[in-house]
């Protein structure tokens, strides 16, 4: 019998499949079923603002509002802000960071999230500090709480 032969034999005669070939079967199948079953994540409650800004700016596919435009979800101090610009962005700034709003005095910004939005919240903020009138945003100072909580200072 010649050696290939040999192997051949040996390998058809397994009725089997080896423990590697199960382990991979197994983990096809659970992957499979993990990208069935799986769903994106759609937040309950979403705001995207983009501060300061009398426009709608876009960003990773992400539509950003101005801070003013729906007042019945979101309010802000806004007899103790100011709108700044930046005069001089960088040609690479996505327009989201050109704006931003100034508070003058101790102020918050209000969300009315949904009955339904228990669970995880994310808050996420986005920065780029510019000098605008007479602020220097790059030494801006504030603290972020939620619920009574402080998460940010």
């Amino acid at each position: 019998m010649a050696k290939s032969s040999f192997f051949k034999t040996i390998l058809s005669s397994s009725k089997l499949p080896s423990m590697a070939t199960q382990s991979l079967y197994l983990f096809s199948l659970t992957l499979l079923s993990l990208l069935y079953l799986a769903k994106p994540f759609v937040p309950t409650n979403q705001f995207l603002l983009n501060c300061g800004s009398h426009a709608n700016a876009s960003l990773f596919n992400r539509v950003f509002v101005y801070d003013s435009a729906n007042p019945s979800s979101v309010s802000h101090s806004a007899d103790r802000s100011v709108s700044v610009t930046d005069r001089n962005p960088s040609p690479n700034s996505p327009i989201l960071y050109r704006t931003a709003r100034v508070f003058t005095a101790e102020s918050s910004y209000k969300f009315i999230v949904k009955k339904n939005g228990t669970g995880t919240h994310f808050v996420r903020l986005h920065f780029s500090p510019f000098r605008a009138r007479n602020f220097d945003l790059g030494s801006a100072k504030f603290n972020v709480v939620a619920n009574g909580f402080l998460l940010f200072i």
